[in-house]
């Protein structure tokens, strides 16, 4: 039923290269060039440690459906979000 199963996998999404892992990660492929990381695992919980640290860091974002309007995002509208902070 399914194409792949991996822990980890970078794909592309309009050319953008996208890093998609359940947990957060702090450098991944393509980070220093411009690559984007989505991410889950922590949710709305704010007192795990990665929660504040990446809401600085630029191009990852949290996709956990509770910080999303219980809504699928695409890579547009969590930049767009992320944005509007």
């Amino acid at each position: 039923m399914f194409e792949s199963i991996n822990q980890i996998v970078t794909v592309f999404d309009e050319g953008r290269s996208v890093c998609l892992c359940h947990y957060p990660l702090l450098s991944y492929e393509n980070s220093v060039y411009g690559g984007y990381h989505i991410f889950g695992h922590i949710h709305n919980n704010q007192s795990d440690l990665a929660f504040n640290i990446v809401k600085n860091i630029p191009r990852i974002y949290n996709c956990g459906v509770d910080v999303n309007d219980f809504e699928p995002k695409t890579l547009n509208d969590l930049v767009r979000s992320k944005l509007d902070e």
